[in-house]
């Protein structure tokens, strides 16, 4: 059972995060103050710190907490929608600001992954993450899209399509988790693989690839 902290109204001025903040800047800060910031305020009998904390336990510390779904974060005693929706926000603001400065041309499939894998660990896990790209096959923007699933993701190639055409894309490639842990594609993978294919020429869109993903290993299907 979860021991009950102080308030934050008994916490010495000087020790709440968002005043250390102010006063001496983000970085002297722990994970669980910066969490606490973002969250604002605590629950009953467990002050926003210790309810930071006990976020970051649950999910895995700072690199699991930015990967985790607004339905995860939601779930967990004391974040809210409203707390999730801050650390959602927090989240993609670290994702862009990590990107290089002018958006990276995808020539290879090893670049294609390296731009999808980190943005698909922060996707709900049946996700099909949509990468779009312009004429000369820049990066313009990453959408992930709702797929149904039962043991396998079943990739809305109709969606997929108008959400290319909606970002203005002249190309695209689609990459998605592989809930079996495995990259070995399957026969669906492939069958999905040769609609997005035709689709898109229907559309006069460019298809570069269909990537499965298990963990840090990925694997192109060949239809």
């Amino acid at each position: 059972m979860t021991t009950p902290s102080a308030r934050m109204a008994d916490v010495p001025t000087d020790q709440r995060p968002r005043e250390r903040l102010f006063r001496f800047g983000a970085a002297p800060l722990t994970d669980a103050e910066l969490v606490a910031v973002l969250l604002g305020t605590g629950r009953v009998g467990r002050n926003v710190i210790d309810v930071a904390a006990d976020v970051l336990q649950a999910t895995g510390g700072a690199a699991g907490l930015l990967a985790t779904p607004t339905a995860g974060l939601t779930a967990l005693p004391g974040v809210g929608p409203v707390g999730a929706c801050r650390i959602q926000a927090a989240a993609e603001l670290a994702r862009r600001a990590a990107k290089p400065a002018g958006a990276p041309r995808i020539s290879t499939r090893s670049e294609l992954a390296a731009v999808a894998l980190p943005e698909l660990r922060a996707c709900d896990e049946n996700a099909v993450l949509v990468i779009v790209l312009d004429r000369r096959l820049r990066l313009t923007t990453m959408l992930p899209v709702s797929a149904n699933c039962d043991g396998h993701a079943v990739v809305p190639v109709a969606e997929i399509l108008q959400r290319v055409v909606e970002a203005s894309g002249a190309a695209f490639a689609v990459a998605h988790q592989h809930p079996g842990g495995t990259t070995r594609p399957t026969d669906r993978d492939r069958a999905v693989t040769a609609e997005l294919r035709k689709a898109a020429a229907d559309c006069g869109l460019r298809f570069l690839d269909h990537l499965i993903v298990a963990g840090d290993a990925w694997a192109a299907v060949r239809a």
